[in-house]
């Protein structure tokens, strides 16, 4: 059914034009897909490959990596979806016959293959054209009070037999919501001054929707200030001044992380350290330690209004979450996320895998919500020693009197796409461009800031070196 293709690739620019609606009981969503350049690369062509900017791309094995958008809508304050439907719009046939290339999946660095692998009659209709499916609706997640609904559009068909390939435009969504008869999310408590400005910002940007996001009210409640300076309550709780930074470590490097602690308070960001030992003792136990820690973390976002968490410690001291994934093959993968992303159950069938996706009605999986209400960050230290010399770096460099140190930046990027890279293909996105801009806006100018950039494709940009483990590291 398909070739081996050349570098040779077809490329299309979609440009999505979007308008929204909303009212009570349903969201209606335009999308306009406008076919605005269509070019063949490198002459004579055994295949093409098929790319829109913007897009993420279809990861079927033997099928076309066509393109596909997702659309992210946030639903009306205490509502869920109850139905969604894709009205058909215009079929634009794009002229001539092309024999795309299949995907053979993301090679690793150990040789082996990532894919899903999948029957024709799952993704491919009775007639051939690929895929058989038009929208998809991916799930509803909330990020810190906000609920948002994802749809997966699918504009571009092709025929697997025919080669022609069209692109759909004018589709409508409409999604009917109904009143949610449940709270499924962490609620915050605690009124902190900006956090629902900063947060109002952040879901604007993060839907395709944002004239609805100020129709959310939210009731966090005020606590006033003590006169006597930062103390915090001794659990998460209204009493007390607010928490801003978690620290969570134990008992043997609780002394050092209390310096850094002191450090943030002093500058504004009151912060307090809590040891494992001290959390398992007095909060709400789960099933293990890393359930008990999340659960804690959830209870100090909601009533102490925290904002950010530090892992005070290495994974034997701190453990990771292994999440299941079933893209591929399905593997375990270790992820921080899990005390950032509050909301959901991570374990909501209770089996001893967590993270798992829905995979069909025999298979509901898990409620992993991966919309991160609080930054996570982790320090890697195992004992005392290795605490106080990394917190000493850290605490160093933030001090006004070491200023060397500030003026010397690496920059380091790799070819996004396509992955794995070879010299030659064609770039459809280069993180070297992103930290082109930054150097050529913030670091070339000033005359004291010295830089050295590393790329994978170095040639494109002079003054620039071919990144490798060594030179990073040298």
């Amino acid at each position: 059914m398909f070739r081996t293709m050349s570098a040779s690739s077809l490329v299309l620019i979609l440009i999505i034009i979007m308008s929204a609606g909303a009212y009570s009981g349903e969201i209606t969503h335009v999308i306009e897909t406008e076919l605005t350049t269509s070019q063949i690369a490198g002459g004579e062509a055994d295949g093409m490959s098929l790319d829109a900017k913007g897009y993420g791309r279809m990861n079927y094995l033997g099928y076309p990596s066509l393109p596909y958008r997702v659309i992210s809508l946030l639903l009306p304050q205490g509502e869920e979806v109850r139905s969604y439907y894709l009205e058909e719009g215009t079929v634009i046939e794009v002229p001539g016959r092309f024999d795309l290339e299949p995907f053979e999946g993301e090679y690793l660095d150990d040789g082996s293959r990532r894919g899903i692998e999948v029957s024709d009659g799952e993704v491919a209709g009775a007639d051939g054209v690929f895929p058989s499916f038009r929208v998809r609706f991916m799930g509803t997640r909330v990020y810190r009070g906000y609920k948002i609904a994802a749809f997966a559009i699918y504009p571009v068909r092709y025929g697997l037999d025919t080669g022609e390939l069209s692109v759909e435009t004018g589709m409508v969504l409409r999604v009917e919501t109904e009143p949610s008869l449940s709270k499924d999310y962490t609620e915050r408590v605690r009124h902190v001054e900006g956090f629902r400005e900063r947060s109002l910002v952040e879901v604007e940007a993060l839907v395709d929707n944002p004239s609805e996001a100020p129709g959310y009210i939210f009731d966090d409640v005020r606590v006033e200030n003590s006169e006597r300076g930062f103390l915090p309550g001794y659990l998460p709780g209204l009493e007390g001044s607010e928490v801003s930074y978690l620290i969570i470590t134990n008992e043997e490097m609780a002394p050092v992380f209390q310096q850094l602690a002191d450090s943030k308070t002093k500058k504004g960001v009151p912060a307090v350290v809590k040891t494992v030992e001290w959390i398992t003792a007095n909060s709400w136990s789960g099933a293990d330690l890393a359930e008990t820690l999340r659960s804690f973390i959830v209870e100090a976002y909601a009533k102490w209004g925290v904002e950010w968490v530090l892992l005070g410690g290495d994974t034997d001291v701190i453990p990771a979450r292994y999440g299941y994934v079933s893209f591929y093959s399905g593997e375990f993968i270790p992820t921080d996320m899990y005390y950032s992303c509050l909301d959901g159950n991570w374990n909501a069938d209770g089996d001893s895998i967590w993270g798992e996706a829905y995979a069909g009605l025999m298979i509901p999986g898990d409620n992993a919500d991966l919309y991160s209400e609080v930054f996570v960050g982790r320090i890697p230290v195992s004992t005392y020693d290795e605490a106080e010399t990394v917190i000493g770096k850290s605490m160093s460099y933030e001090a006004a009197l070491e200023t060397a140190s500030k003026n010397k930046f690496l920059l380091l990027a790799e070819v996004i796409s396509p992955s794995p890279y070879e010299p030659g293909m064609d770039i459809i996105l280069d993180g070297a461009e992103i930290l082109e801009s930054v150097h050529n806006l913030y670091l070339d100018p000033d005359p004291d800031r010295h830089s050295i950039r590393l790329y994978e494709d170095y040639t494109t940009f002079p003054g620039s070196y071919e990144i490798s483990y060594s030179a990073a590291m040298d």
